[in-house]
């Protein structure tokens, strides 16, 4: 037996790979990333082999054969969806070839409801905790569909709130000393335009992790990320985002960081982000993961724990 990993967009690879890199050079199968993947795509693969996942879609991808689930994101699910759609977080009906779960924490695994293990955040291993760089990465999630078709306005973009601004959030910044880099969700390809008038060089998720000291975001397991790496994390609100409604974690719970409501509210913060580490609370990151800081072995461990659970399959 051997496990595979098979993601169609990069940013749920790197998720898989945190862990896949670390199982035993016996199991370590191979990594397939590939937009729109198909079964001809891993018919090649035994089907006594285990494939890891990290996004819904995936799952029928892999047919019949035994499927391990990779939260790739912090656990955040959102309250009132009733379309299917709610298989994309957990506690959401999968399919019974889905064997297993590695998540952020426990209440996650629980709530799939099959075997797992509360990993916390793998991808963040190579990370090291705070950054000497005062550069400030600024991002928004995409819109995707949860938005439009079912009235979850939190699972979308706060852009539209803060766009008139960011030239003028950008040039505070950079007058106070941050070289700032500009960052999207990996499915918002509006975003490139949107830096790039704004004369903002843009990053990829390995050099903000990498160089960040802040992060300035609307809503993204990369705040919790960066929380956990102990980065400074500014969280935007926007009027769409309701306030009478508690999905946890971003919503509202454990807000990262320190929120603003809008431009003006974030244009008065910004002389007083100096990249402290105060603005997350250990105790957030304790809860979104299991513990308060990341030390490196997240993937590690969850390895450990597959490639023992594969023998029992």
């Amino acid at each position: 037996m051997r496990i595979h990993a098979l993601a169609r967009w990069p940013h749920l690879m790197e998720h898989i790979e945190a862990i896949h890199r670390h199982l035993p050079d016996e199991l370590r199968g191979e990594c397939l990333t590939i937009r729109n993947p198909t079964r001809s795509h891993v018919k090649h693969w035994d089907r006594h082999d285990v494939i890891m996942v990290a996004g819904f879609p995936d799952i029928a991808v892999a047919g019949s054969r035994k499927t391990l689930y990779v939260e790739h994101g912090a656990g955040q699910s959102y309250e009132g969806i009733t379309n299917g759609s709610d298989r994309y977080y957990h506690g959401g009906e999968h399919p019974s070839n889905v064997v297993g779960y590695i998540g952020p924490r426990q209440d996650v695994i629980d709530a799939w409801g099959r075997p797992g293990f509360a990993a916390g955040s793998p991808i963040c291993d190579p990370y090291e905790l705070f950054s000497p760089e005062r550069a400030c990465a600024i991002s928004f999630h995409w819109n995707g569909s949860l938005p439009h078709k079912v009235g979850v306005p939190e699972a979308g973009t706060a852009l539209q709130h803060y766009l008139d601004h960011l030239g003028m959030i950008v040039a505070e910044l950079e007058l106070d000393g941050w070289e700032v880099l500009g960052h999207r969700h990996p499915r918002f390809n509006h975003m490139t335009s949107v830096w790039r008038n704004l004369g903002v060089r843009e990053a990829d998720a390995v050099e903000v992790r990498r160089r960040a000291q802040l992060l300035i975001v609307d809503n993204s397991s990369f705040a919790f990320e960066l929380a956990y790496t102990r980065r400074q994390v500014v969280s935007l609100n926007c009027p769409e985002y309701r306030r009478d409604v508690e999905h946890g974690l971003r919503f509202w719970s454990h807000v990262p960081g320190v929120a603003v409501d809008g431009p003006d509210e974030l244009l008065d913060l910004i002389p007083m982000l100096d990249g402290s580490t105060g603005y997350s609370p250990l105790s957030l990151t304790e809860y979104v993961y299991g513990k308060a800081l990341s030390d490196g072995l997240d993937g590690m461990r969850a390895a450990t724990w597959l490639a023992g659970f594969v023998s029992t399959l």
